[in-house]
């Protein structure tokens, strides 16, 4: 039951991390895991520039491929990992081939490229964000469901769970989605949020409830827009 487990397991203070290059990584965990930082904690003024991540990346919950849970800014950095959820106590979430969940952060030119299997709020880029800024960046990877699993919900091919505050523009997923609810090529779950100026490519599967090419289920009671933006039909 590690945490803050990463190249650096856990950052509370101003730091700039540029120009690093960690290769061939094999981190596994529990909570906060990443293959750069376990977790930016509180720190707005964290930033991360031109780094890249490529590997295997294991955790239970809050992992993803560079961050396990982010703050600040980051910019021009790429992950290629493989990032793979542990299932402990019947449950996983939050895991991104990027990040596991992004809060108060500002994410641009960045990129994931490898598979994310998990659980619930998860995403080939993010597995969930609140209140932040995500521009210019895509996702190749397969979002894939853990089959044991009854659940799988809040899974998209760009970000899980999108909701209070984010905006995420000029970006896009061409990975292939598995699930069960809450399952959009793009996006798994919109509350709150703005996405303007963003695709999906990808294959979405029928699942039980709550499945979208682009979006698998937007917020109607608050507000979630959705401005100039499209999925494949053929294949979503």
């Amino acid at each position: 039951d590690e945490e803050y487990v990463g190249f650096i397991g856990l950052i509370t203070t101003a730091v700039q991390i540029k120009n690093l290059n960690l290769a061939d990584v094999d981190i596994t965990g529990y909570n906060r895991v990443g293959g750069l930082v376990g977790e930016v904690k509180d720190v707005p003024t964290f930033l991360a520039d031109n780094c890249s991540v490529t590997g295997a990346i294991k955790g239970s919950i809050f992992t993803g491929g560079m961050f396990g849970r982010l703050s600040g800014t980051v910019s021009n950095c790429h992950t290629d990992t493989t990032t793979v959820a542990i299932i402990i106590n019947d449950d996983s979430f939050n895991l991104g081939g990027f990040a596991g969940s992004a809060a108060g952060a500002t994410i641009t030119h960045c990129y994931a490229i490898g598979n994310v299997t998990g659980n619930n709020k998860f995403g080939g880029l993010l597995g969930s964000a609140t209140d932040s800024s995500i521009n210019q960046c895509y996702a190749l990877g397969d979002v894939i469901r853990l089959p044991r699993n009854a659940l799988n919900t809040a899974i998209g091919g760009f970000v899980g769970y999108l909701a209070y505050g984010c905006q995420i523009t000029d970006c896009y997923s061409r990975g292939d989605v598995e699930g069960r609810e809450d399952l959009g090529g793009f996006c798994g779950y919109l509350v709150q949020s703005i996405i303007e100026r963003c695709y999906s490519t990808g294959s979405v599967p029928v699942p039980f409830a709550d499945r979208g090419g682009f979006v698998g289920y937007r917020s109607t009671s608050v507000e979630a827009v959705i401005t100039d933006c499209y999925y494949d039909s053929e294949t979503s």
